[in-house]
């Protein structure tokens, strides 16, 4: 996947929401919105997770 950012990711996951819950999503787009949605929330709490431990090792290090 290539590098995108979390707020971009966000941004592009709330518009396939909005699709589905506007039924604007034919059945062929369905799976292939379905997939990149899976690979959107996995890259979202992947940077979460980053971060957190980032932010956890400044605290440890000023301690």
């Amino acid at each position: 996947m290539q590098k995108i950012t979390y707020e971009a990711a966000v941004q592009e996951l709330q518009q396939i929401v909005d699709k589905l819950q506007n039924d604007q999503e034919n059945v062929d787009q369905l799976s292939d919105n379905a997939n990149r949605a899976v690979e959107l929330i996995n890259l979202c709490k992947e940077k979460l997770r980053h971060t957190e431990t980032h932010i956890q090792h400044l605290f440890q290090d000023n301690e």
